[in-house]
């Protein structure tokens, strides 16, 4: 008979798979990566790109040359054969870490504040789940269990947030962000402009590094940034260079969503370290520095409409919310999987993921959104409810929950690798009623 692991063990396998969570990442990209800056199929990508861009710009203000381009760039993601293993290591490490935090469930005793908001998250999602299942939908089932896998590590992780697993994550996300700084240079002078911007009076392309949207690779400079503050244990000389690098991806990346959460977690650090009279300062001081902030942006970023895709996000879940859902629906949840990236990636063309033309099937561009569809307003305040309760008792990791409380606003973070382990470790570490120790 096999020996349950024991919580020295799980956190020790846990830390061997910290390196393969950078791997994952790195390798996730690695291919559209490569064909983006032409060091991969570029007779098939590179090239033609480059000649429909040309083609589309005597051509101004067509709509269809418009959506040429966006669906050639969507088939830069298509994968075949061997390829497809690059992508689902990210899926194989993110699925082994869950599996390790359930196998130490047996030993995990959460607050009661957070037992009820799991409880109440899991009766939710488990009954769509299985409402999904009698209806044939098992790729929604899928899709849905991959995206809930955070809070199911925030609830069984306890045993294995370890401060050494916690060390040993910052350590190898910083490694994965120097790795995309790196990889920064030969995007800027040599990637397909799929993503543009205007620096310094010259349009060039936005990084996305190995994570293939602006805002995923912005998000996750911002969250390691926070990380290497709050778990790393780093040298000031050492958190200095990293923050260099942090500002020079972000100014490259010009991801609006990840300047605002870089400000809110670099906020929440520096309160933190200031005494009474210069905490009334920094409060005194937010409101007009954000706004500043905020109107700067489009300088920012070099993106003069950047305040144009926050409202391009609300909109369309508003619109959807309204025509399709009944209040049944708004308060519980339509149906698991519904509006995650992975259930319409699996079940729609390459035209349909670029014109969006099912609209019984809408894209979760944030948390909040794929949170509405599946589990309802009730589940999304149950899940925002956990996030909160973390804030409270995790002082000391306040920049991280920050960080990722900001991002998931404008992105769906518990699809994004490894943010989704960052936020499923940060709320298991957060409900640990100790220091866990190793």
């Amino acid at each position: 008979m096999l020996r349950p692991i024991s919580p020295s063990d799980a956190q020790r396998v846990a830390r061997t798979f910290m390196p393969l969570v950078g791997l994952a990442a790195v390798l996730g990209g690695s291919v559209f990566w490569a064909r983006r800056v032409g060091l991969l199929d570029p007779e098939t990508y590179w090239g033609p790109y480059t000649a429909l861009v040309r083609a589309a710009e005597g051509r101004r203000g067509d709509f269809d040359a418009y959506f040429e381009i966006l669906r050639f760039g969507s088939s830069l993601h298509q994968l075949d054969g061997a390829l497809w293993l690059t992508k689902l290591a990210k899926e194989a490490v993110w699925l082994a870490l869950v599996l390790l935090a359930l196998s130490q469930v047996g030993r995990v005793r959460l607050p009661r504040a957070f037992t009820a908001i799991y409880l109440g998250l899991f009766a939710l999602s488990g009954g769509s789940a299985i409402s999904a299942l009698l209806h044939g939908r098992w790729i929604d089932v899928l899709a849905g269990g991959r995206v809930f896998g955070s809070w199911v590590l925030g609830a069984s992780g306890t045993a294995i947030v370890s401060k050494g697993v916690l060390h040993v994550l910052a350590v190898v996300c910083a490694w994965t962000l120097v790795v995309q700084g790196l990889l920064a240079p030969f995007e800027v002078w040599n990637g397909l402009t799929m993503y543009s911007m205007e620096l310094f009076g010259t349009g060039i392309a936005r990084i996305v590094g190995t994570f293939n949207l602006p805002i995923s690779l912005g998000t996750f400079v911002v969250v390691t940034w926070a990380v290497a503050l709050c778990w790393g244990s780093f040298s000031r000389r050492t958190m200095a260079w990293l923050t260099a690098l942090v500002l020079a991806l972000l100014v490259l990346n010009a991801s609006a969503t990840a300047w605002v959460s870089f400000g809110a977690a670099a906020v929440v650090r520096w309160r933190g370290r200031l005494g009474e009279r210069g905490r009334v300062t920094l409060l005194l001081s937010v409101m007009p520095i954000g706004i500043l902030l905020w109107l700067g942006l489009p300088t920012l970023t070099g993106r003069p409409d950047i305040h144009d895709s926050l409202w391009g996000r609300i909109q369309p879940v508003h619109e959807y919310a309204v025509d399709h859902l009944s209040p049944t629906e708004i308060a519980f949840g339509r149906s698991f999987g519904l509006g995650t990236n992975a259930s319409w990636t699996m079940t729609h063309s390459a035209e349909a993921l670029q014109r969006q033309v099912v609209p019984d099937r809408p894209v979760g561009d944030s948390m909040p959104a794929t949170l509405l569809w599946q589990v309802g307003l009730i589940g999304l305040v149950l899940a925002y409810g956990a996030c909160g309760l973390a804030l409270q008792r995790d002082a000391s990791a306040q920049p991280i929950g920050v960080a990722l409380l900001v991002a998931s606003l404008a992105v769906n973070i518990t699809e994004l690798f490894p943010v989704n382990l960052i936020l499923g470790l940060w709320l298991a570490h957060a409900a640990a009623e100790r220091e866990v120790p190793g």
